[in-house]
This record gives structure tokens, C-alpha cells and sequence, in this order.
């Protein structure tokens, strides 16, 4: 059923010669007319990042043609098998909320203490362990 084909999402979309893909390629959901496209959703996280770097860096100047195409070049960066899984998560199957919730349930797991971190490549490698791993909880 869908616990099968989103296993097969999972490892499928997340393997890098998926990542090597066009992002033009790839369709949103057909089931939801508002979802956005990937490039949509990783020029919003894009977007995102060089308005944090901007802010970081004190960096007030207005919006330029030199910043879109900014943009259009971050999209690459933004291009992750994080970011990925994030769109995943919240525009293809319906639950926004499970990467974090992913995260904190590892912190528990392996006892973590909170000046440990698990940074979102393990949060990765933990949704991929659970479906490829004989003794994962979704195997």
C-alpha cells in the first residue's frame, strides 16, 4: 500500500543519481493543486538563507538583478538530500512536522544531552536506515 510506495520514495528520490536529476523534471503532487514545484520550494529555502546571510552580515542593500540571479545559483546549494526529504515530508505526504520530530525522537534515543546536536544529514540517515535496514522500524 502507500507504506510501500513511500519507502520506495523514500530511497528512490533521496539516491544521488535522483539529486543528479533536473529539478524542472520533477512534478508536485497532481493530487494538490496548490503544492508548489521543487524549484519552488527550494527557491523559497534559497530565498531564505540569503535573507538570514543578509541579516548576518549586516547587509541592508535592496533587492538587485545581481541577487536573483543569487537566488538562481543558491537553488543548487539548497539542492540537498535534506531539503529534499523536507518537501517530501511536507508537500507529498502531509506531515510538516516530522523532520523535527524525527530529530528530537533521535536526541531521546541516543540519550542526548542539549549541547549535543543532530544535525539534519543524520535526521537523513535515520529515515533511510528505518527503510533499508533489515532491523529498521519500517523495513
Amino acid at each position: 500500500g502507500n507504506r510501500d510506495l513511500n519507502k520506495v520514495r523514500l530511497t528512490a528520490e533521496l539516491s544521488l543519481p535522483d539529486l543528479k536529476r533536473p529539478i524542472d523534471d520533477i512534478p508536485p503532487p497532481h493530487w494538490d493543486p496548490k503544492a508548489p514545484t521543487l524549484r519552488q520550494y527550494l527557491e523559497s529555502v534559497a530565498a531564505a538563507a540569503l535573507e538570514q546571510e543578509k541579516k548576518n552580515n549586516n547587509n541592508n542593500e535592496s533587492g538587485s538583478v545581481e541577487e536573483s540571479i543569487h537566488v538562481n545559483d543558491a537553488v543548487e546549494l539548497v539542492n540537498t538530500r535534506v531539503e529534499r526529504l523536507k518537501y517530501m515530508l511536507i508537500h507529498t505526504l502531509g506531515c510538516p512536522d516530522t523532520f523535527e520530530f524525527r530529530r528530537q525522537e533521535l536526541a531521546i534515543l541516543r540519550k542526548c544531552y542539549k549541547d549535543v546536536i543532530i544535525t539534519d544529514e543524520q535526521v537523513v540517515d535515520s529515515f533511510l536506515h528505518e527503510v533499508q535496514n533489515p532491523k529498521g522500524s519500517l523495513y
